[in-house]
């Protein structure tokens, strides 16, 4: 049998299986196959033979000639004939005639070659997406601003045009606009400046439309491809069909409310309006601030930016009379992806769960950004994990972005969407006056939320504020055990052991006080019998004691 003309798909695959080998071995090269694999994916022509591979990006011989024995036992496994690519020669070899073909007859015909080859920009490019926004949005080329230009064209490119040196992008996408003016595909006029489609770049971004619909029809979105994160279908959002998996909401209730000894309020629907708040800390880099407010107003979304106590965002209900705020069903954590691995790593990542959790809102999105400052591949068994336990076990809507530009189009549609549902929906504003703890906030809200189904039951704003912030509502108990863990080598298990044989820090400080041998090995001697991470040596006993019994 021959050989498909086109087996793109097997090279990725190939070389994902070389990624996930360098990535258990810890070497370095795991981040050039992460690249490699993507410029495979983003090559808009047919891949057949191992030596086409060579005019890739991060693709060198050495890549190319591991592929060529792939390619050499997949045909004699399956029966294929093995194409005769004459391209395919050893390095050196290959070295050496390059080298040889200097004459200048030869020079002479390669560079009228070169001049006659269009300029055909790579898939997911900026100067890809450029065209593609001119030629879809812009057909009588009457010209296109570069805000409107970028507004368009962020969907087709996998780079943000939007430069962001935080993460090490010092360039952005918007750069390939020179790129095109050069090769005359696209002209600009006027002040301010209008870009348009030349006649070349129309017959151009025609060929690069016709790519992109083929290339939507037979892969899947690049995103959820990544190589450091597997895609995971169960509970993925898709903002599209966000009702299929929204809990139910009440239909405009038409009866009182069943509450008792709970302050409260009802608000019909139309007597307020949905407003995304953003945390204050919930910044794209110290120089832009800003970033996603102005990007989301710029979208159509109302926004303002405060100090949250839990969440990176929450949308609310501002009753239009009053001016009061009702938290929403709806909440996000947003996370880039060198910073998911560091949370891992310190374990603020399963605090930060745990407090989202305790908020009693139901859809919760934890929102991942696949742009990164460094090297992450090391901890990717540990992030694919702590995704599949936000998923199956936390009950967590994941949303896996490219970069900041793309989680602004992901809140924008599912803030549209929230307003959407939240259009006709009567609410249950609860007041409460004086819970005891955040366990008690959790009940309130599930036992209301029970006898009034034909409401939708929330907290004010302020309660919400109040009730679950990090300082308020916290235990001796957990106190105590922060106070430990402040001591180098006091790991959790050990913290909490102490804790709970001394109880509090005023039983501590009396147990030295009236202990009357060695003091620096009271904590060892009285937890010697524990088992595994709970056991206190001599030398960490003598470092506590130094804390707090002196």
């Amino acid at each position: 049998m021959e050989l498909p003309q086109d087996i793109k798909h097997l090279y990725v695959l190939w070389i994902e299986e070389e990624l996930r080998k360098h990535q258990h071995a810890g070497s370095r090269l795991a981040f050039t196959y992460m690249r490699a694999v993507q410029s495979v994916k983003q090559c808009p022509m047919m891949v057949r033979l191992p030596s086409q591979l060579r005019s890739l990006r991060f693709i060198g011989d050495k890549m190319v000639a591991t592929m060529r024995k792939r390619l050499q036992e997949y045909c004699e496994e399956h029966g294929y004939e093995l194409p005769d690519d004459q391209q395919e020669e050893e390095p050196e070899k290959a070295g050496k005639k390059r080298s040889s073909e200097k004459d200048s007859e030869g020079t002479k015909k390669r560079r009228q070659l070169k001049s006659a080859r269009k300029y055909i920009p790579q898939r997911n490019t900026g100067g890809y997406a450029i065209l593609l926004a001119l030629y879809v949005h812009d057909p009588g080329c009457d010209g296109l601003t570069k805000d409107e230009i970028i507004k368009h064209a962020a969907q087709y490119c996998s780079t943000s045009f939007t430069a962001n040196p935080s993460t090490g992008q010092f360039y952005s996408a918007w750069g390939s606009i020179k790129t095109l003016e050069k090769n005359e595909y696209v002209q600009s006029r006027g002040h301010p400046v209008y870009y348009f489609l030349t006649e070349t770049g129309v017959e151009v971004a025609q060929i690069l439309k016709a790519v992109e619909e083929e290339q939507k029809n037979e892969s899947q979105d690049g995103v959820d491809s990544s190589p450091i994160l597997k895609r995971t279908e169960d509970r993925m959002v898709d903002v599209e069909r966000i009702d299929t998996w929204i809990p139910p909401l009440a239909k405009k209730a038409g009866q009182p409310a069943n509450v008792e000894n709970v302050p409260h309020e009802i608000w019909n629907g139309g007597s307020y309006e949905i407003e995304l708040i953003l945390d204050n800390r919930e910044v794209r880099s110290r120089e832009e601030r800003d970033f996603f407010s102005d990007q989301l107003l710029g979208h159509g979304i109302t926004t303002s930016v405060r100090a949250l106590t839990v969440g990176d965002g929450v949308w609310v209900a501002r009753h239009k009379e009053s001016g009061k705020e009702a938290v929403l069903d709806f909440i996000f954590e947003r996370k880039r992806l060198d910073d998911f691995a560091s949370s891992i790593k310190d374990g603020r990542f399963f605090e930060q769960k745990s407090r989202l959790l305790r908020t009693g809102i139901r859809t919760i999105f934890y929102v991942v950004e696949e742009q990164m400052s460094s090297d992450v591949s090391r901890f990717s068994d540990a992030i694919q994990t702590c995704i599949s336990m936000c998923i199956t076990n936390s009950r967590f809507h994941v949303k896996r972005t490219k970069d900041s530009d793309d989680t602004v189009s992901t809140l924008a549609s599912l803030s549209k969407r929230i307003q959407k549902f939240y259009k006709h929906q009567s609410l249950l504003v609860l007041e409460p006056r004086d819970l005891k703890s955040q366990h008690e906030y959790g009940q309130l809200l599930s036992r209301v939320s029970a006898d009034n189904p034909e409401f939708q039951c929330v907290y004010n704003f302020v309660t919400f504020q109040s009730l679950l912030s990090k300082s308020n509502m916290v235990s001796v108990r957990e106190i105590f055990i922060r106070m430990l863990m402040t001591i180098k080598g006091v790991s959790l298990d050990k913290a909490i052991a102490i804790q709970l044989h001394y109880g509090t820090p005023k039983n501590l400080i009396d147990s030295y006080a009236n202990y009357t041998d060695d003091k620096s090995r009271m904590i060892h001697d009285a937890l010697k019998n524990q088992v595994g991470n709970r056991k206190i040596g001599a030398a960490l006993s003598s470092k506590i004691y130094e804390v707090w019994g002196k």
